[in-house]
């Protein structure tokens, strides 16, 4: 891991809050390229939610938890600090949209 590496990943543990699962905050000041969801999507675990250029490279935020979006608070162009808020969940688990098979 480099320092640059080591630096992100200090910054990211220190943004997680109380409110952890039902938020997404920016691990690093930069610039929003790309929302990738909008409001009302579900989202599984582990999904790409919001990317952030920060010192010339584009960072995925992604999903800790299945969740429904609730609320979008950025938008592509937009300048973020570290901890700002980029959107809000609410945890939950993904419905399943397969037919029921045989009983």
């Amino acid at each position: 891991m480099t320092a640059q590496q080591a630096a992100l990943a200090d910054i990211g543990r220190g943004s997680r809050r109380a409110d952890e699962g039902r938020t997404l905050r920016s691990p690093m000041p930069g610039r929003i390229v790309r929302v990738l969801v909008a409001e009302g999507d579900e989202v599984a675990t582990d999904t790409a939610v919001v990317i952030v250029e920060a010192m010339k490279m584009e960072n995925e935020v992604r999903t800790t938890a299945a969740s429904r979006v609730v609320r979008v608070a950025v938008a592509a162009g937009d300048t973020v600090d570290a901890g700002a808020l980029l959107c809000e969940l609410e945890p939950h688990a993904i419905s399943d949209s397969s037919p029921p098979g045989p009983s």
